[in-house]
C-alpha cells in the first residue's frame, strides 16, 4: 500500500470513528435510561454532537478547516466519552439497583474515548497533513488535482495561493496576479 492509500485509508478511519463517537455519545447521553442513570451536562452533549457533525462533514470534504475541526471534535468527543464512561461505571458500582453490565458498557464507553484521543497523533502527522492539504486543492467550489511535484505557495507581494514546482522555479518567473517576482531579488543576488 502506497502512502496515498494509507493516508486516505486513515482519512477514513477518522471520519467513521467520528460518526461512531457522535452514534454512541447519542445513545449514552439519553435522559431516558431504562435504569434510572442519566448522564450529567446534557447540554454539551448536544453541542458536542453539532460540533462534531459539522466537523465530520468539513473534514469529510477535505475542507482546509476540516482537519483542525477533527481534531477538536476528537479531543472534546473522547474527553466527554471518558468521563461519561467512568461515570456510568462508578453508578454502576455504588448503586445496586444498576446491573453490572452497564459498568461494562462504562468501560466500552470509556475505552472508545480514549482512542479517540489516541487519534489526535495522526491527525498532526504531517505527511497526513501534507495529503490532507496538496491532493486537491479546492478554489471556488471546483476542486483541480496537483501533481506531486508541485508545493503550495502564496505570492509575495499579493498574498495569491499558487501551485508551483520548485525544481522547475527560475529567477524570471512572476505571480500571474500581480506580475510580481515569485523570488525576491536578495535571494537570487546571493546565489
Amino acid at each position: 500500500m502506497d502512502s496515498d492509500e494509507a493516508a486516505s485509508a486513515l482519512h477514513r478511519r477518522i471520519g467513521l470513528l467520528m460518526l461512531m463517537d457522535v452514534s454512541l455519545g447519542s445513545l449514552v447521553a439519553r435522559p431516558w435510561a431504562p435504569d434510572g442513570s442519566e448522564i450529567s451536562n446534557l447540554v454539551f452533549w448536544n453541542i458536542a454532537f453539532f460540533f462534531t457533525m459539522l466537523s465530520w462533514f468539513m473534514f469529510h470534504r477535505r475542507n482546509p478547516r476540516g482537519i483542525r475541526l477533527a481534531g477538536i471534535a476528537l479531543v472534546w468527543f473522547g474527553t466527554m466519552m471518558i468521563a461519561a464512561g467512568i461515570e456510568v461505571l462508578l453508578d454502576s458500582v455504588t448503586n445496586p439497583s444498576i446491573k453490572i453490565s452497564r459498568g461494562f458498557e462504562g468501560v466500552c464507553i470509556a475505552i472508545l474515548g480514549l482512542y479517540s484521543l489516541l487519534r489526535i497523533e495522526a491527525l498532526s502527522d504531517a505527511r497526513f497533513i501534507s495529503w490532507y492539504h496538496t491532493n486537491q486543492i479546492r478554489e471556488n467550489g471546483k476542486s483541480s488535482a496537483v501533481n506531486y511535484q508541485e508545493y503550495r505557495a502564496v505570492c509575495p507581494s499579493c498574498t495569491s495561493l499558487l501551485a508551483v514546482v520548485p525544481s522547475a522555479m527560475t529567477a524570471e518567473d512572476t505571480c500571474p496576479h500581480c506580475q510580481a517576482p515569485l523570488i525576491p531579488t536578495e535571494l537570487t543576488e546571493e546565489s
